[in-house]
This record gives structure tokens, sequence and C-alpha cells, in this order.
């Protein structure tokens, strides 16, 4: 089963997310937590100190920052029945700057060839999923203005076709707002 976090920046997502792994898990060694972030600066490694701080010591951690194929061959994913994965927004931004590219200057067809790699990672992450108790968390980007730089533009259109995707194929979808979660599809728990 795959439940799907999104919401705004601080919105409670992943707390939301945590709780409800923590409420799924026999036992609290049974979660395995996949974190996407990478600490490029200290602003950064104090957002994943405090997220570190807050989950169980007891889960294990397999770290994806721009690669989920081949998770399913690590032992440790393959022990746990619960995985929570935090946070596809982060995750698209690692893909989109794995390259050297010109985001000014990229062509169409760049973006398009970035777009399927990313979605053929995220179609190989939920067919891994099966048979798991899953938790996605991912930001909402399509509430806001049009970004001014082809960047923005460009980042909220790939997150925002991936978060489409998960949510299709999500079993519960939850919108977080200031911390209060809204079922939109599924158990509301």
């Amino acid at each position: 089963m795959i439940t799907y976090l999104t919401g705004g920046a601080r919105s409670g997502k992943s707390s939301y997310g945590e709780e409800l792994a923590k409420q799924a898990a026999t036992e609290p060694s049974d979660v395995l937590y996949i974190p996407t972030a990478q600490a490029y600066d200290d602003e950064m490694q104090d957002r994943i100190n405090k997220h570190r701080i807050r989950r169980p010591k007891l889960w294990k951690t397999l770290e994806a920052p721009t690669r989920f194929q081949g998770l399913e061959d690590d032992p440790d994913f393959q022990k746990r029945s619960v995985i929570m994965i935090d946070c596809l927004g982060v995750f698209v931004t690692n893909r989109m700057f794995l390259k050297n590219r010109d985001f000014d200057h990229i062509t169409r067809q760049e973006v398009d060839q970035m777009e399927g790699e990313i979605q053929q990672e995220i179609e190989h992450l939920l067919r891994i999923l099966k048979g798991k108790e899953a938790f996605l968390v991912s930001n909402e980007v399509g509430m806001g203005l049009v970004p001014e730089y082809p960047l923005g533009r460009i980042f909220r259109d790939l997150l925002g076709r991936v978060n489409q995707k998960v949510a299709a194929r999500a079993d519960n979808v939850y919108f977080l707002v200031s911390g209060i979660p809204m079922c939109l599809k599924g158990e509301d728990r």
C-alpha cells in the first residue's frame, strides 16, 4: 500500500509521514527510511540533523539522493516491510543537477530527456514498493505563481508530473496545511 503525502514547505508532511510509518510498523526496526537530501551547505546539514534526531533510533536509513534503481537489491530494503521516502521534490532537484546544465538556455529535447530519466526512476520505485507499506513525501508545487526563471518553471513542471503519477498510483493521498492532514484519496487515518 502506498501513501502519498504532499503540501507546502514546513506543512508537517514529513512528521505526519513518520507518524504513519511508526503506526504501520509491527516493530520499530521494521521501518526503512530513505532520505534524498544531501548536505550542500550548513542550512541543509542542520535540516538533515533535525530529521535524524526526530526519527526513532531503530529505523534503518538507506540514502538515495539520485537513484532508486538498485534499492531492491539492498538487504535492508528486502528485510523491511515499511518504507518511508522523504522527499521526491529533493530527489527531482538532485536529478536535475546531476549534469552541469545551463537552465537559461536548455533545449526542450534536453528537458524531455531529463524528465524521461526521472520518470523511469519513479516508475521503478513504484514497482519495487509493491508488497510494502510505503509512505512517500513530496512538495506541492502547483499552487503558487509561475516561476520567473526557466529553472523554476522546469522544476515545477517536472515535479508536478511526478506528483501526479505518484498520487494516481497511491492508495492514500494526504495534503497537509499547517500540520493538518486532509485526506484526498483512500482511507482517512
